[in-house]
């Protein structure tokens, strides 16, 4: 499943107030998805669990857009 996917599916459960048109790699994660701390951090933990990688959760919190978010989950081989 392309990662962009992953996160779509993520947030349709954490956050299902937020338009799947609104879930683009520029979206910022506080201004424009308005996800609170728990919400990105069970995004996080989501996508720590599709991908089996663990990323520190300091990288999860400085993370500005899903871009930026999706690239701390990307494979080394991707």
């Amino acid at each position: 499943m392309e990662r962009l996917e992953q996160v779509r599916s993520l947030l349709a459960t954490i956050a299902p107030e937020i338009e799947e048109a609104e879930i683009v790699p520029e979206a910022r994660i506080d201004d424009d998805l308005r996800l609170d701390q728990v919400s990105r951090f069970a995004l996080g933990v989501g996508l720590e669990r599709e991908t089996k990688k663990t990323v520190p959760d300091r990288d999860i919190c400085e993370a500005a857009t899903l871009g930026d978010l999706m690239a701390l989950f990307q494979a080394d081989t991707d």
